[in-house]
């Protein structure tokens, strides 16, 4: 039951980690056609996440068309 435990646990600590990534290259102006790929790899992976949050948690806008979600 603990390698359970602990295999649940190494997935979130994975998921985290992807959407912190996400969360930074989304900052980042992008040129390269590969990183771009990874961007949406990593939108897709996080999405069914975080689009049911976005839908309860309001933007904060920061002036300028910029916000933080």
């Amino acid at each position: 039951m603990e390698i359970i435990g602990a295999i649940i646990s190494w997935a979130i600590n994975i998921y985290i980690f992807i959407v912190i990534l996400r969360v930074i290259l989304d900052w980042i102006p992008i040129d390269s056609q590969l990183a771009r790929k990874l961007v949406l790899l990593l939108h897709d992976i996080t999405n069914p996440l975080l689009w049911p949050l976005r839908r309860i948690i309001p933007m904060i806008p920061l002036g300028g068309g910029m916000a933080i979600d």
